[in-house]
């Protein structure tokens, strides 16, 4: 089963309405957000990983959340299950790195858990609060709105790809290439949460999410809740000259690569302006029929498959 499959089925049978990126929580003329994820060592950590930097991804990955519904963060809860064994000094830079993370992001990590577990796994609880007018949902986006990013498409991916051995990149001997390389790989193990920009593009977007799971996974998602299309223009995906130099393949990148946390939004081409501090790249149009297409260069138009991160259970 993947991991689409089972929060189906999940939503199904708790009678669950809203797929967005945290639940709400009315308050008069705010709404409380509260999101939650988990990682774990076999599936999410390589093992190249610094404990600060896994302390960090796993607040980071709640933050994103957070980001994307445009609320402030209020702080993080960390539930931490710790295999026996693990020393004090891990346990104690595995701290710093959350709150590293949650300090980047203006806020703190309140309290938590902690457990013995056969594998190292944090469950991270992300808790922020928006005006009720700002709060950026998935599902709104309209026929004419333009569709922007923040950041650059497929920078993690490709990190995660050098780590792994599955890109090799160009030889160290060259020291701006090697600096790129560097680059990608504290994209991949150090993801920013986007929440200043998160709150400035909710003032103005009609939806957004992030995109951990890969561009591609993101689009589908909000086609689906807006019940409307995209059209992405190749000529517009901002990819980094990194990700140029190391591999050949910067489309399957861009597009389905994972673990960028960039967001990703819809909003009417007039106020694309006002984002003075984000700056995000205007990537296509929403239209009304529901696919998912990239308009190639030559003019040509492909469909965007509906595949990135997915666990398989």
């Amino acid at each position: 089963m993947k991991e689409g499959e089972l929060i189906e089925l999940l939503y199904e049978v708790l009678s669950l309405s809203q797929r967005e990126d945290c639940v709400l929580f009315d308050m008069e003329e705010h709404y409380v957000v509260v999101g939650c994820d988990m990682v774990h060592e076999r599936t999410d950590f390589p093992f190249q990983m610094t404990p600060y930097q896994r302390g960090w991804m796993s607040v980071a990955v709640s933050l994103s959340d957070i980001a994307a519904m445009g609320a402030q963060p209020l702080g993080v809860l960390v539930a931490l299950g710790i295999p026996e064994g693990t020393p004090p000094s891990y346990v104690r830079q595995m701290a710093e790195g959350m709150r590293g993370c949650a300090a980047h992001a203006g806020t703190r990590v309140l309290g938590g858990d902690t457990d013995r577990h056969d594998e190292l796994t944090v469950c991270t609880t992300g808790v922020g609060i928006v005006s009720k007018r700002y709060c950026a949902r998935r599902r709104g986006a309209h026929v004419g709105d333009v569709v922007a990013i923040t950041g650059t498409l497929g920078d993690a991916a490709c990190g995660f790809a050098l780590l792994s051995g599955k890109l090799r990149g160009d030889p160290l001997s060259d020291p701006l290439k090697a600096h790129e390389r560097e680059g990608l790989i504290e994209r991949a193990l150090m993801p920013i949460p986007r929440v200043r920009e998160g709150m400035e593009i909710a003032r103005v977007c009609t939806s957004m999410m992030d995109t951990s799971d890969g561009l591609a996974m993101s689009l589908h998602e909000l086609s689906a809740q807006s019940g409307v299309g995209f059209e992405i223009y190749e000529h517009m995906l901002p990819i980094s000259e990194g990700v140029r130099a190391c591999t050949e393949d910067v489309l399957e990148m861009a597009l389905y690569g994972a673990g960028d946390f960039e967001l990703l939004f819809t909003i009417p081409e007039r106020a694309v302006h006002m984002l003075e501090h984000t700056r995000p790249t205007v990537i296509g149009r929403v239209v009304e029929q529901r696919e998912v297409v990239l308009r190639k260069s030559d003019g040509s138009s492909v469909p965007i498959d509906r595949r990135g991160w997915e666990h398989i259970f």
